[in-house]
């Protein structure tokens, strides 16, 4: 090993963001090129540790660096040292980053005395979980609100770390909706409790006009905050409240998504599922099928997975046989994003264990009958 190995550090495993609002709110980056370049190293320090700490909100950020020892031999490579700060700060919203610690604990406390932050956009939905300890509220909004804009500007820096070739949006244009998913954490120890928002995720959709009575609503970006990952049907709140905005608005066909990861693919799909048992309860007439896409504004590929799904589930030869023929047809038309996998039956077995994990999620998401109250 030579001089400057013993002095550099892979990206992302040093680095951590705790969101200040409960111990448990601590979470590591899923990426670091977009912010550091694509080797993903740091030089200069040996056991080196980044802590960006941010506001329950996620307005105001300042940023720790630890290390037990730092490059300073007046060499050729004293040169290369990666200047952390100045990378980090690049990114981030001038006025959200503090400098010293002092002016970022002022803020945290503001917040959480509910002086500094309420959350932009109008709220759309309200659910609990954990028996009612734990309450969420999910609001939208547009660009055409400038307190949104501002907002906004503050936090779409966390998508860098965590969606693979992200770009900043455009917020001048009014065709984006953006969906804002927050808890609302109590004081619990104060007899009339005070009450702040901690930020859980966010999701940026783009309205598409087809023609003058044609328009499409596309996920662009999904995101959840680890912490919030964990939580019970995060994820399925955030999507029902983008399929609810879409019900809601005249002359949406279908509600797409832009290059989903596995994750959301799956929440997506057995989303979906729910929502097309919902609608079959009487059985799948395939005769009725673009009716019955019409009236879920899903795209033909959503909705022939939900009509995949529906013959697995009849346990019969017949209609396992009739899954299998309308999956190959299928991926006939589909390229593997995932494994560039070339083998067809290798193909097949990896798209049944997806359906059946679909199945199975949608099962648990149909019988919580709390979540469709809502």
């Amino acid at each position: 090993m030579n001089n400057k190995d013993l002095y550099l550090t892979k990206l992302p495993n040093c680095i951590s963001f705790k969101c200040e609002s409960n111990e448990y709110n601590i979470f590591s980056p899923k990426y670091s090129h977009q912010i550091f370049g694509p080797i993903e190293n740091i030089f200069g320090y040996q056991e080196l540790n980044i802590v960006i700490r941010m506001t329950p909100s996620g307005s105001y950020y300042t940023i720790k660096i630890s290390h037990k020892k730092e490059f300073k031999l007046q060499t050729d490579l004293y040169s290369q040292i990666t200047e952390i700060k100045e990378k980090l700060t690049k990114h981030l919203h001038e006025e959200s980053y503090c400098v010293r610690t002092r002016p970022f604990e002022a803020h945290l406390s503001k917040e959480k005395e509910n002086e500094e932050f309420q959350p932009p956009g109008n709220i759309v939905r309200r659910f609990s979980c954990e028996n009612g300890k734990r309450n969420f509220i999910i609001t939208m909004g547009t660009f055409k609100d400038e307190r949104l804009v501002q907002y906004f500007k503050r936090i779409q820096h966390l998508n860098l770390w965590f969606i693979d070739g992200y770009r900043l949006l455009d917020t001048t244009d009014p065709n984006w909706r953006i969906f804002f998913l927050f808890e609302k954490c109590a004081h619990t120890f104060r007899k009339e409790p005070t009450y702040y928002y901690t930020i859980g995720g966010f999701s940026c959709v783009y309205l598409f006009s087809l023609s003058r009575d044609s328009k499409r609503l596309r996920i662009s970006t999904f995101f959840i905050l680890p912490a919030y990952a964990a939580t019970d049907n995060t994820e399925y709140h955030l999507l029902s409240a983008i399929n609810r905005y879409a019900r809601g608005e005249v002359r949406i066909d279908m509600v797409t998504c832009e290059d989903p990861d596995s994750h959301l693919q799956l929440y997506r799909s057995s989303f979906d599922f729910v929502r097309f048992l919902r609608a079959s309860k009487n059985g799948f007439d395939p005769q009725k099928a673009k009716q019955i896409m019409k009236q879920l504004q899903m795209c033909l590929r959503q909705f022939r997975i939900c009509v995949e799904c529906w013959y697995l589930i009849q346990k019969n030869n017949k209609d396992f046989q009739k899954s299998q023929k309308l999956i190959r047809s299928r991926l006939e038309n589909e390229i593997d994003d995932y494994f560039l996998e070339t083998d067809e039956e290798k193909r097949i077995e990896k798209e049944m264990k997806f359906l059946h994990q679909v199945i199975e999620f949608a099962n648990l998401l149909n019988d919580n009958q709390e979540f469709w109250v809502n």
